[in-house]
């Protein structure tokens, strides 16, 4: 059984052990992207700050994390990546932003590759609400 002591700050480093290259782009998919990225980061800097009933607000109404990966990035110490292009569906939008959490175990220091999964409506749908439009967390997968 892993037991855990504290978090560690991870230096950022991408799928091929360099840093995460910045979203900075004049399309409209990368701005959507970056959008994603910053409520990743507004959820990780939360967290860190303890305000765990603020940092909720930030997932889907319905969504759920698991007990695991609440554990994992409660404590605000993941490394947020660069993250996929954004994908549409049938007037939804998806978002998959890949993070990083290191965490210091009493045998030894983890590194887990995970990633956050956002949603949202698409602009362009009808009676959609500013709510329903904005980025929001769907899911959080950390792998072992």
């Amino acid at each position: 059984m892993i037991s855990w002591v504290a978090p560690l700050l991870l230096l950022a480093a991408g799928p091929t052990g360099q840093a995460p290259a910045q979203v900075t782009s004049r399309s409209p998919i990368d701005r959507d992207a970056a959008a994603a990225v910053a409520v990743v980061r507004r959820y990780r800097a939360l967290l860190a700050g303890h305000d765990e009933a603020r940092a909720q607000r930030l997932w889907e109404p319905q969504a759920r994390v698991a007990p695991r990966e609440r554990r994992l990035t409660r404590f605000g110490a993941f490394t947020v990546g660069t993250p996929s292009r954004v994908e549409p569906g049938a007037g939804q939008r998806y978002v998959t932003v890949p993070i990083i959490v290191k965490s210091k175990l009493r045998d030894g220091t983890a590194t887990r590759r995970g990633a956050v999964v956002l949603h949202r409506v698409a602009a362009e749908i009808d009676g959609a609400t500013p709510a329903q439009k904005r980025w929001r967390i769907r899911e959080v997968r950390i792998g072992d």
